[in-house]
Protein backbone atom coordinates (compact mmCIF):
# COMPACT_ATOMS: atom_id res chain seq x y z
CA UNK A 1 0.00 0.00 0.00
CA UNK A 2 0.95 3.85 -0.86
CA UNK A 3 2.89 5.10 3.08
CA UNK A 4 0.53 7.66 4.34
CA UNK A 5 1.79 11.08 5.27
CA UNK A 6 2.10 9.85 8.57
CA UNK A 7 4.60 7.27 8.53
CA UNK A 8 6.65 8.52 5.92
CA UNK A 9 8.43 12.02 6.53
CA UNK A 10 7.84 14.44 3.46
CA UNK A 11 10.41 15.74 1.58
CA UNK A 12 11.15 19.49 1.26
CA UNK A 13 8.90 20.64 -1.96
CA UNK A 14 10.76 19.55 -4.88
CA UNK A 15 14.15 19.04 -3.18
CA UNK A 16 16.94 18.11 -5.66
CA UNK A 17 14.78 18.64 -8.53
CA UNK A 18 15.50 22.90 -8.99
CA UNK A 19 17.96 24.95 -8.60
CA UNK A 20 15.72 27.07 -5.74
CA UNK A 21 16.78 27.54 -2.05
CA UNK A 22 14.63 25.06 0.51
CA UNK A 23 11.76 26.60 2.21
CA UNK A 24 13.19 25.79 5.40
CA UNK A 25 16.17 28.25 4.88
CA UNK A 26 15.10 30.51 1.96
CA UNK A 27 14.72 34.36 2.65
CA UNK A 28 12.30 35.72 3.64
CA UNK A 29 9.65 37.28 1.05
CA UNK A 30 6.98 39.40 3.01
CA UNK A 31 9.33 42.06 3.28
CA UNK A 32 9.12 44.67 1.72
CA UNK A 33 12.22 46.71 2.42
CA UNK A 34 14.15 43.17 1.92
CA UNK A 35 12.59 42.34 -1.09
CA UNK A 36 11.69 44.55 -3.47
CA UNK A 37 13.39 47.64 -4.80
CA UNK A 38 12.12 51.48 -3.00
CA UNK A 39 8.87 52.09 -4.35
CA UNK A 40 8.87 54.99 -6.78
CA UNK A 41 6.47 58.08 -6.76
CA UNK A 42 4.35 58.27 -9.39
CA UNK A 43 2.88 61.17 -11.48
CA UNK A 44 -0.45 62.69 -11.51
CA UNK A 45 -1.28 60.81 -15.00
CA UNK A 46 -2.94 57.81 -15.48
CA UNK A 47 -1.97 54.99 -14.14
CA UNK A 48 -1.48 51.30 -16.00
CA UNK A 49 -3.36 48.43 -15.41
CA UNK A 50 -2.77 45.78 -13.51
CA UNK A 51 -1.10 43.07 -15.97
CA UNK A 52 -3.48 39.48 -16.03
CA UNK A 53 -1.90 36.54 -13.76
CA UNK A 54 -3.17 33.69 -12.36
CA UNK A 55 -2.13 34.38 -9.26
CA UNK A 56 -2.88 36.85 -6.81
CA UNK A 57 0.23 39.65 -6.86
CA UNK A 58 0.90 42.60 -4.55
CA UNK A 59 -0.01 45.81 -6.10
CA UNK A 60 3.17 47.85 -7.04
CA UNK A 61 4.41 49.96 -9.56
CA UNK A 62 5.60 48.46 -12.56
CA UNK A 63 9.35 48.26 -12.76
CA UNK A 64 10.84 48.51 -16.08
CA UNK A 65 14.44 46.60 -17.13
CA UNK A 66 16.92 48.59 -19.06
CA UNK A 67 17.03 45.93 -21.83
CA UNK A 68 16.13 46.40 -25.45
CA UNK A 69 14.43 42.99 -26.05
CA UNK A 70 11.56 44.70 -23.69
CA UNK A 71 8.80 45.43 -25.35
CA UNK A 72 8.64 49.49 -25.45
CA UNK A 73 5.24 51.03 -24.41
CA UNK A 74 4.33 54.69 -25.48
CA UNK A 75 2.83 55.07 -21.70
CA UNK A 76 4.51 58.34 -20.51
CA UNK A 77 4.28 57.03 -16.44
CA UNK A 78 7.34 57.31 -14.45
CA UNK A 79 9.28 54.25 -14.15
CA UNK A 80 12.13 52.54 -12.13
CA UNK A 81 14.68 51.29 -14.24
CA UNK A 82 16.56 48.19 -13.12
CA UNK A 83 20.40 48.04 -14.23
CA UNK A 84 21.22 44.88 -16.04
CA UNK A 85 23.62 42.45 -14.20
CA UNK A 86 25.43 39.82 -15.04
CA UNK A 87 23.97 37.77 -12.11
CA UNK A 88 20.39 37.83 -14.16
CA UNK A 89 22.02 36.42 -17.13
CA UNK A 90 22.39 32.61 -15.87
CA UNK A 91 20.10 29.59 -15.40
CA UNK A 92 22.05 29.38 -12.03
CA UNK A 93 21.01 29.00 -8.55
CA UNK A 94 22.71 32.23 -7.92
CA UNK A 95 20.71 33.92 -10.44
CA UNK A 96 17.22 32.49 -9.41
CA UNK A 97 17.61 34.69 -6.22
CA UNK A 98 18.12 37.50 -8.19
CA UNK A 99 15.26 36.91 -10.44
CA UNK A 100 12.92 36.08 -6.99
CA UNK A 101 13.97 39.58 -5.36
CA UNK A 102 12.79 41.21 -8.61
CA UNK A 103 10.07 39.16 -9.75
CA UNK A 104 7.47 42.26 -10.10
CA UNK A 105 10.46 44.12 -11.69
CA UNK A 106 11.24 41.48 -14.45
CA UNK A 107 7.34 41.32 -15.87
CA UNK A 108 8.71 42.28 -18.71
CA UNK A 109 12.11 41.59 -18.59
CA UNK A 110 13.32 39.25 -21.50
CA UNK A 111 16.00 36.45 -21.57
CA UNK A 112 15.13 35.47 -25.19
CA UNK A 113 18.40 37.26 -26.48
CA UNK A 114 20.29 34.73 -24.12
CA UNK A 115 18.55 31.62 -25.64
CA UNK A 116 19.84 32.66 -29.04
CA UNK A 117 23.12 32.11 -27.75
CA UNK A 118 22.86 28.75 -27.03
CA UNK A 119 25.66 26.97 -29.29
CA UNK A 120 26.84 23.39 -29.88
CA UNK A 121 30.25 22.54 -31.53
CA UNK A 122 30.49 18.73 -33.29
CA UNK A 123 32.67 17.67 -30.19
CA UNK A 124 29.11 17.73 -28.31
CA UNK A 125 27.74 15.08 -30.35
CA UNK A 126 27.11 11.93 -28.52
CA UNK A 127 26.20 8.76 -31.21
CA UNK A 128 24.59 6.25 -30.15
CA UNK A 129 25.66 2.67 -31.54
CA UNK A 130 23.84 -0.61 -31.52
CA UNK A 131 26.46 -2.62 -30.04
CA UNK A 132 25.22 -5.75 -32.43
CA UNK A 133 25.26 -4.34 -36.02
CA UNK A 134 27.57 -1.29 -34.83
CA UNK A 135 24.81 1.33 -37.08
CA UNK A 136 23.21 3.72 -34.95
CA UNK A 137 19.96 3.54 -33.14
CA UNK A 138 17.99 6.07 -33.15
CA UNK A 139 17.33 7.44 -29.03
CA UNK A 140 13.69 7.43 -27.63
CA UNK A 141 14.19 9.07 -24.14
CA UNK A 142 16.98 10.97 -22.05
CA UNK A 143 16.67 12.53 -19.08
CA UNK A 144 19.68 14.13 -16.57
CA UNK A 145 19.85 13.66 -12.94
CA UNK A 146 18.68 15.52 -10.42
CA UNK A 147 22.35 16.40 -9.32
CA UNK A 148 23.23 17.59 -13.04
CA UNK A 149 19.87 20.00 -12.50
CA UNK A 150 21.69 21.41 -9.96
CA UNK A 151 25.17 21.92 -10.99
CA UNK A 152 26.51 18.52 -10.64
CA UNK A 153 28.36 15.91 -12.80
CA UNK A 154 25.80 16.20 -16.59
CA UNK A 155 25.20 12.55 -16.34
CA UNK A 156 22.79 11.80 -19.14
CA UNK A 157 20.51 8.70 -19.05
CA UNK A 158 19.70 8.09 -23.20
CA UNK A 159 17.65 5.01 -24.47
CA UNK A 160 16.87 3.74 -27.74
CA UNK A 161 14.46 1.91 -29.94
CA UNK A 162 16.78 -1.28 -29.35
CA UNK A 163 15.72 -1.41 -25.33
CA UNK A 164 19.62 -0.50 -24.69
CA UNK A 165 19.95 2.44 -21.97
CA UNK A 166 23.38 4.40 -21.90
CA UNK A 167 24.59 6.18 -18.77
CA UNK A 168 27.18 9.50 -20.52
CA UNK A 169 28.76 12.23 -18.64
CA UNK A 170 28.24 15.17 -21.70
CA UNK A 171 30.99 17.01 -20.09
CA UNK A 172 32.75 19.41 -22.80
CA UNK A 173 35.92 18.05 -24.77
CA UNK A 174 38.24 19.41 -26.52
CA UNK A 175 38.51 19.89 -30.13
CA UNK A 176 40.77 17.07 -30.79
CA UNK A 177 38.82 14.21 -28.70
CA UNK A 178 39.48 10.89 -30.03
CA UNK A 179 35.58 10.00 -31.11
CA UNK A 180 34.91 12.96 -32.50
CA UNK A 181 33.62 13.74 -35.95
CA UNK A 182 36.86 15.69 -37.26
CA UNK A 183 39.71 14.38 -36.00
CA UNK A 184 41.94 14.29 -38.93
CA UNK A 185 42.25 18.08 -38.39
CA UNK A 186 43.86 17.70 -35.44
CA UNK A 187 47.72 16.82 -34.80
CA UNK A 188 48.32 13.19 -32.55
CA UNK A 189 50.05 14.85 -29.68
CA UNK A 190 46.68 16.44 -29.07
CA UNK A 191 44.93 13.29 -29.06
CA UNK A 192 45.25 12.67 -25.57
CA UNK A 193 41.44 12.80 -23.59
CA UNK A 194 39.11 10.34 -24.35
CA UNK A 195 35.17 10.31 -25.00
CA UNK A 196 33.34 9.75 -21.56
CA UNK A 197 33.14 6.08 -20.82
CA UNK A 198 29.63 5.50 -20.65
CA UNK A 199 27.73 3.00 -18.50
CA UNK A 200 25.66 0.91 -20.90
CA UNK A 201 22.49 -1.61 -19.69
CA UNK A 202 19.93 -3.90 -21.76
CA UNK A 203 17.27 -3.83 -19.76
CA UNK A 204 14.52 -4.44 -22.60
CA UNK A 205 14.50 -5.97 -26.12
CA UNK A 206 12.03 -3.40 -27.65
CA UNK A 207 12.12 0.31 -28.13
CA UNK A 208 12.45 2.08 -24.16
CA UNK A 209 9.75 5.64 -24.58
CA UNK A 210 10.69 6.79 -21.07
CA UNK A 211 13.47 6.66 -18.75
CA UNK A 212 13.23 9.10 -15.22
CA UNK A 213 16.12 8.95 -12.41
CA UNK A 214 14.40 8.54 -8.85
CA UNK A 215 15.17 11.00 -6.42
CA UNK A 216 18.17 9.49 -4.84
CA UNK A 217 19.83 9.66 -9.01
CA UNK A 218 20.65 5.97 -7.96
CA UNK A 219 17.71 3.76 -9.81
CA UNK A 220 16.13 4.29 -13.47
CA UNK A 221 12.87 3.52 -14.22
CA UNK A 222 12.52 2.24 -18.59
CA UNK A 223 9.18 2.03 -19.62
CA UNK A 224 9.08 -0.25 -23.14
CA UNK A 225 6.76 -1.76 -25.63
CA UNK A 226 7.29 -4.69 -24.44
CA UNK A 227 4.61 -3.71 -21.96
CA UNK A 228 6.75 -3.46 -18.78
CA UNK A 229 8.82 -1.56 -16.86
CA UNK A 230 12.42 -1.81 -15.13
CA UNK A 231 13.89 -0.26 -12.21
CA UNK A 232 17.70 -0.79 -12.65
CA UNK A 233 20.65 -0.18 -10.37
CA UNK A 234 22.87 2.07 -11.98
CA UNK A 235 25.83 1.02 -9.89
CA UNK A 236 25.33 -2.85 -10.73
CA UNK A 237 23.43 -2.21 -14.35
CA UNK A 238 21.23 -4.94 -13.20
CA UNK A 239 17.71 -5.00 -13.27
CA UNK A 240 16.06 -4.77 -9.34
CA UNK A 241 12.37 -5.23 -10.44
CA UNK A 242 10.00 -5.47 -13.05
CA UNK A 243 6.25 -4.02 -13.32
CA UNK A 244 4.16 -5.48 -15.47
CA UNK A 245 0.04 -4.56 -15.77
CA UNK A 246 -0.28 -2.82 -19.10
CA UNK A 247 -1.40 -4.51 -21.91
CA UNK A 248 -0.35 -1.90 -24.18
CA UNK A 249 2.92 0.02 -24.69
CA UNK A 250 4.00 1.80 -21.44
CA UNK A 251 4.44 5.16 -22.91
CA UNK A 252 5.39 7.31 -20.01
CA UNK A 253 6.33 7.32 -16.14
CA UNK A 254 7.30 9.68 -13.14
CA UNK A 255 8.43 9.32 -9.67
CA UNK A 256 7.00 10.56 -6.89
CA UNK A 257 9.22 13.54 -5.65
CA UNK A 258 8.46 12.63 -1.88
CA UNK A 259 8.52 8.94 -1.81
CA UNK A 260 11.62 7.43 -3.44
CA UNK A 261 9.81 4.03 -3.36
CA UNK A 262 6.39 4.98 -5.61
CA UNK A 263 6.24 6.59 -8.90
CA UNK A 264 3.49 5.88 -11.65
CA UNK A 265 3.05 4.66 -15.02
CA UNK A 266 0.41 5.40 -18.14
CA UNK A 267 0.22 3.44 -21.57
CA UNK A 268 -1.33 3.47 -24.84
CA UNK A 269 -3.99 1.02 -22.52
CA UNK A 270 -5.34 4.34 -21.24
CA UNK A 271 -4.61 2.82 -17.48
CA UNK A 272 -2.40 4.43 -15.16
CA UNK A 273 -1.26 2.50 -12.14
CA UNK A 274 0.71 3.01 -9.08
CA UNK A 275 3.67 0.71 -7.93
CA UNK A 276 5.80 0.87 -4.82
CA UNK A 277 8.88 -1.22 -5.07
CA UNK A 278 9.01 -2.00 -0.86
CA UNK A 279 5.25 -3.72 -1.74
CA UNK A 280 7.80 -7.66 -2.46
CA UNK A 281 4.51 -9.56 -1.49
CA UNK A 282 2.42 -8.35 -4.92
CA UNK A 283 3.56 -10.20 -7.25
CA UNK A 284 2.25 -12.08 -10.68
CA UNK A 285 3.17 -15.43 -11.46
CA UNK A 286 6.74 -14.62 -13.26
CA UNK A 287 8.26 -12.74 -10.32
CA UNK A 288 7.04 -9.05 -11.49
CA UNK A 289 5.56 -6.63 -9.63
CA UNK A 290 2.03 -5.98 -9.07
CA UNK A 291 0.47 -2.02 -9.03
CA UNK A 292 -1.10 -1.04 -5.74
CA UNK A 293 -3.39 1.22 -7.42
CA UNK A 294 -4.87 1.30 -10.94
CA UNK A 295 -6.75 3.51 -13.02
CA UNK A 296 -8.42 2.09 -15.95
CA UNK A 297 -9.42 3.98 -19.18
CA UNK A 298 -8.55 7.28 -17.43
CA UNK A 299 -9.24 9.15 -20.19
CA UNK A 300 -12.88 7.82 -20.82
CA UNK A 301 -15.85 10.12 -20.89
CA UNK A 302 -17.86 8.11 -18.57
CA UNK A 303 -21.18 9.27 -20.05
CA UNK A 304 -19.78 8.41 -23.54
CA UNK A 305 -21.71 5.16 -25.54
CA UNK A 306 -20.38 3.63 -28.72
CA UNK A 307 -21.38 5.06 -31.60
CA UNK A 308 -22.09 3.85 -34.88
CA UNK A 309 -22.71 -0.45 -35.56
CA UNK A 310 -21.31 -3.25 -32.92
CA UNK A 311 -18.24 -4.81 -34.45
CA UNK A 312 -16.46 -7.38 -33.01
CA UNK A 313 -13.23 -5.55 -32.91
CA UNK A 314 -13.09 -3.38 -29.51
CA UNK A 315 -12.69 0.03 -29.70
CA UNK A 316 -9.09 1.66 -29.77
CA UNK A 317 -8.27 3.38 -26.31
CA UNK A 318 -7.19 6.57 -25.16
CA UNK A 319 -4.16 6.68 -24.47
CA UNK A 320 -2.24 8.48 -21.28
CA UNK A 321 1.02 10.41 -23.25
CA UNK A 322 1.77 12.46 -19.65
CA UNK A 323 1.97 12.09 -16.22
CA UNK A 324 3.37 14.69 -13.92
CA UNK A 325 3.13 14.97 -9.92
CA UNK A 326 2.16 18.88 -8.48
CA UNK A 327 2.22 20.26 -5.25
CA UNK A 328 -0.44 22.85 -6.08
CA UNK A 329 -3.28 20.01 -5.52
CA UNK A 330 -2.72 17.17 -2.27
CA UNK A 331 -1.30 14.42 -3.12
CA UNK A 332 -1.87 15.36 -6.92
CA UNK A 333 -1.32 13.24 -9.73
CA UNK A 334 -2.03 14.99 -13.35
CA UNK A 335 -2.56 13.16 -16.28
CA UNK A 336 -2.97 13.77 -20.16
CA UNK A 337 -3.84 11.52 -23.05
CA UNK A 338 -3.92 11.52 -26.92
CA UNK A 339 -7.42 12.28 -27.54
CA UNK A 340 -7.74 15.69 -26.63
CA UNK A 341 -6.04 18.50 -24.37
CA UNK A 342 -7.87 17.77 -21.67
CA UNK A 343 -5.79 17.08 -18.56
CA UNK A 344 -7.07 14.89 -15.64
CA UNK A 345 -6.45 15.09 -11.68
CA UNK A 346 -6.10 11.71 -9.52
CA UNK A 347 -5.94 12.37 -5.40
CA UNK A 348 -3.81 8.80 -5.01
CA UNK A 349 -5.18 9.12 -1.83
CA UNK A 350 -8.45 8.27 -3.17
CA UNK A 351 -8.31 7.03 -6.84
CA UNK A 352 -11.82 6.30 -6.94
CA UNK A 353 -10.80 2.75 -8.64
CA UNK A 354 -13.43 1.28 -11.01
CA UNK A 355 -15.77 -1.43 -10.18
CA UNK A 356 -16.79 -4.27 -11.40
CA UNK A 357 -20.20 -4.06 -13.33
CA UNK A 358 -22.87 -6.63 -12.91
CA UNK A 359 -23.85 -7.38 -16.35
CA UNK A 360 -20.92 -7.21 -18.28
CA UNK A 361 -18.49 -8.30 -15.28
CA UNK A 362 -16.14 -5.49 -16.85
CA UNK A 363 -13.86 -2.86 -15.42
CA UNK A 364 -16.02 0.35 -15.42
CA UNK A 365 -14.29 3.96 -15.86
CA UNK A 366 -12.39 5.64 -13.17
CA UNK A 367 -13.81 9.73 -12.46
CA UNK A 368 -11.04 11.90 -12.03
CA UNK A 369 -11.51 14.24 -8.51
CA UNK A 370 -10.82 17.61 -11.45
CA UNK A 371 -10.84 18.38 -14.68
CA UNK A 372 -9.92 20.76 -17.38
CA UNK A 373 -13.01 22.47 -18.20
CA UNK A 374 -12.00 23.46 -21.34
CA UNK A 375 -9.91 21.98 -24.43
CA UNK A 376 -7.46 24.71 -25.84
CA UNK A 377 -6.15 22.33 -28.89
CA UNK A 378 -9.78 23.94 -30.67
CA UNK A 379 -9.09 27.14 -29.18
CA UNK A 380 -7.10 28.51 -32.80
CA UNK A 381 -9.59 27.57 -34.90
CA UNK A 382 -8.64 23.93 -34.90
CA UNK A 383 -11.78 21.60 -36.44
CA UNK A 384 -11.28 18.21 -34.02
CA UNK A 385 -9.23 17.97 -30.63
CA UNK A 386 -6.01 17.11 -30.43
CA UNK A 387 -3.66 14.83 -28.05
CA UNK A 388 -1.21 15.91 -25.70
CA UNK A 389 2.34 14.63 -26.23
CA UNK A 390 4.30 15.63 -23.07
CA UNK A 391 3.38 17.92 -19.85
CA UNK A 392 5.64 19.13 -17.31
CA UNK A 393 5.22 21.33 -14.37
CA UNK A 394 6.13 24.77 -13.26
CA UNK A 395 8.59 25.96 -10.72
CA UNK A 396 10.15 29.03 -9.25
CA UNK A 397 8.75 31.58 -11.54
CA UNK A 398 6.12 29.76 -13.23
CA UNK A 399 5.30 27.48 -9.42
CA UNK A 400 1.10 26.66 -10.37
CA UNK A 401 1.41 26.50 -13.75
CA UNK A 402 1.46 23.38 -15.92
CA UNK A 403 2.87 23.29 -19.52
CA UNK A 404 1.67 20.77 -21.90
CA UNK A 405 2.89 20.13 -25.53
CA UNK A 406 -0.09 19.47 -28.02
CA UNK A 407 -0.58 17.84 -31.08
CA UNK A 408 -1.55 21.05 -32.70
CA UNK A 409 1.90 22.16 -32.43
CA UNK A 410 1.74 24.82 -29.47
CA UNK A 411 2.42 24.44 -26.14
CA UNK A 412 -0.36 25.54 -23.77
CA UNK A 413 -0.24 26.63 -20.12
CA UNK A 414 -2.61 25.60 -17.20
CA UNK A 415 -3.16 26.42 -13.95
CA UNK A 416 -2.16 23.94 -12.04
CA UNK A 417 -4.85 24.78 -9.10
CA UNK A 418 -7.86 23.97 -11.37
CA UNK A 419 -6.53 22.56 -14.46
CA UNK A 420 -8.12 25.74 -16.50
CA UNK A 421 -6.17 26.58 -19.73
CA UNK A 422 -4.93 29.93 -20.06
CA UNK A 423 -5.26 31.88 -23.13
CA UNK A 424 -1.59 32.39 -23.37
CA UNK A 425 -0.05 29.53 -25.70
CA UNK A 426 3.53 29.03 -26.94
CA UNK A 427 4.27 28.61 -30.70
CA UNK A 428 6.69 28.76 -33.99
CA UNK A 429 6.19 29.62 -37.50
CA UNK A 430 8.20 26.13 -38.20
CA UNK A 431 7.28 23.98 -35.01
CA UNK A 432 5.57 20.87 -35.39
CA UNK A 433 4.26 17.99 -33.74
CA UNK A 434 2.85 15.53 -35.07
CA UNK A 435 3.36 12.43 -33.13
CA UNK A 436 3.86 11.24 -29.29
CA UNK A 437 7.23 11.02 -29.17
CA UNK A 438 8.16 14.61 -28.40
CA UNK A 439 9.51 15.70 -25.07
CA UNK A 440 9.06 19.02 -23.29
CA UNK A 441 11.14 20.04 -20.37
CA UNK A 442 11.66 23.21 -18.11
CA UNK A 443 14.95 24.57 -17.19
CA UNK A 444 16.51 24.33 -13.55
CA UNK A 445 16.11 28.13 -13.30
CA UNK A 446 11.97 27.62 -14.30
CA UNK A 447 12.12 30.36 -17.42
CA UNK A 448 13.51 27.90 -20.20
CA UNK A 449 11.22 25.55 -22.02
CA UNK A 450 12.64 23.34 -24.55
CA UNK A 451 10.60 21.17 -26.56
CA UNK A 452 11.31 18.39 -29.70
CA UNK A 453 9.43 18.88 -33.42
CA UNK A 454 8.90 16.91 -36.25
CA UNK A 455 9.19 17.93 -39.85
CA UNK A 456 12.41 15.90 -40.29
CA UNK A 457 14.55 19.49 -39.86
CA UNK A 458 16.33 18.28 -36.59
CA UNK A 459 15.03 21.26 -35.23
CA UNK A 460 14.70 21.98 -31.30
CA UNK A 461 12.80 25.24 -29.90
CA UNK A 462 13.15 27.08 -26.63
CA UNK A 463 10.93 29.30 -25.32
CA UNK A 464 11.29 32.29 -22.28
CA UNK A 465 8.02 31.27 -20.37
CA UNK A 466 8.75 33.06 -17.12
CA UNK A 467 6.02 35.62 -17.87
CA UNK A 468 3.54 32.75 -18.60
CA UNK A 469 -0.03 33.66 -17.35
CA UNK A 470 0.94 37.30 -17.82
CA UNK A 471 -0.03 39.76 -20.82
CA UNK A 472 3.50 40.27 -22.03
CA UNK A 473 3.46 36.21 -22.30
CA UNK A 474 1.51 36.94 -25.52
CA UNK A 475 4.35 38.20 -27.24
CA UNK A 476 7.23 36.29 -26.73
CA UNK A 477 8.87 34.47 -29.61
CA UNK A 478 11.10 31.03 -29.69
CA UNK A 479 14.45 30.57 -30.88
CA UNK A 480 15.23 27.50 -33.02
CA UNK A 481 18.19 25.22 -32.70
CA UNK A 482 19.26 23.05 -35.90
CA UNK A 483 22.04 20.86 -35.91
CA UNK A 484 20.60 17.34 -36.42
CA UNK A 485 18.66 15.25 -39.31
CA UNK A 486 15.12 13.93 -38.65
CA UNK A 487 12.88 14.73 -35.78
CA UNK A 488 14.08 15.76 -32.37
CA UNK A 489 12.15 14.03 -30.57
CA UNK A 490 13.30 13.98 -27.21
CA UNK A 491 14.65 16.96 -24.60
CA UNK A 492 16.18 17.46 -21.35
CA UNK A 493 17.95 19.85 -19.31
CA UNK A 494 20.67 20.55 -16.82
CA UNK A 495 22.19 23.55 -15.24
CA UNK A 496 23.06 25.95 -18.63
CA UNK A 497 22.75 22.71 -20.54
CA UNK A 498 20.44 21.60 -23.12
CA UNK A 499 20.38 17.79 -24.88
CA UNK A 500 18.35 17.01 -27.97
CA UNK A 501 17.58 13.66 -29.45
CA UNK A 502 17.46 13.24 -32.93
CA UNK A 503 16.47 9.93 -35.33
CA UNK A 504 19.94 10.71 -36.54
CA UNK A 505 21.15 8.22 -33.94
CA UNK A 506 22.70 11.34 -32.25
CA UNK A 507 22.64 12.73 -29.04
CA UNK A 508 23.30 16.88 -29.20
CA UNK A 509 24.42 19.14 -26.03
CA UNK A 510 23.87 22.76 -26.42
CA UNK A 511 25.53 25.40 -24.05
CA UNK A 512 25.14 29.21 -24.19
CA UNK A 513 28.37 31.36 -25.13
CA UNK A 514 27.92 34.52 -26.16
CA UNK A 515 31.48 35.24 -27.74
CA UNK A 516 31.44 32.03 -29.82
CA UNK A 517 27.57 33.09 -30.95
CA UNK A 518 29.14 36.23 -32.46
CA UNK A 519 31.58 34.84 -33.95
CA UNK A 520 29.46 32.17 -35.80
CA UNK A 521 27.24 35.07 -36.81
CA UNK A 522 30.69 36.89 -38.14
CA UNK A 523 31.70 34.29 -40.24
CA UNK A 524 29.04 31.58 -40.53
CA UNK A 525 30.52 30.39 -43.53
CA UNK A 526 33.92 28.93 -41.71
CA UNK A 527 31.97 28.48 -38.13
CA UNK A 528 29.35 25.98 -39.56
CA UNK A 529 32.09 23.23 -40.37
CA UNK A 530 32.51 23.32 -36.35
CA UNK A 531 29.43 24.99 -34.64
CA UNK A 532 25.72 25.31 -34.70
CA UNK A 533 23.99 28.17 -33.53
CA UNK A 534 20.78 28.77 -33.74
CA UNK A 535 18.29 29.88 -36.56
CA UNK A 536 17.30 33.66 -37.42
CA UNK A 537 13.51 34.68 -38.48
Amino acid sequence: MLPSPSSSPARPVLHDRVNVEDQATATPTTSRTTTYLPTPRLSDKKRRPEPFSLHPVNKRPRLDVDNSDADSSSDEEDVLLIPRRRDLLLCAPHAERSLQRYTWGLNSFSTTPILRTFVSSVTDIFACRSEDTGYVSPPYACDYTHRARTGGDPLLAVATEEGVVQVVKTIERSPCDPGTLYPQHCSSRNLTSAEPQRAIMRPHANGVFSVKWDPTDTLLATSSGDLSTHICDVQTLAVNQTLRAHSLTVKTSAWDPNHRDVLATGGRDGCVHIWDLRAAERRNADGSLTPVKSIVRAHEESSQKPKGRKTKSPPIPKGVTGLTYTDALPHALVSSGSADGVLRYWDLRDPKPAKRSKRTKALEICEPHLMSPTDPTVSHGARRPRGIASVVPGHGPTAGLIFALGLDSRIHTYSAHTLEPTPFSYSHPRMQTNNFYLGLDLSPCGRWLASGSTGGQGRAFLYDVANAGRLTSASVHGVELKGQAGDVGAVSWAQDTLATCADDGSVRVWRPNAERYRECLADPKDAAWRWSWSVSD
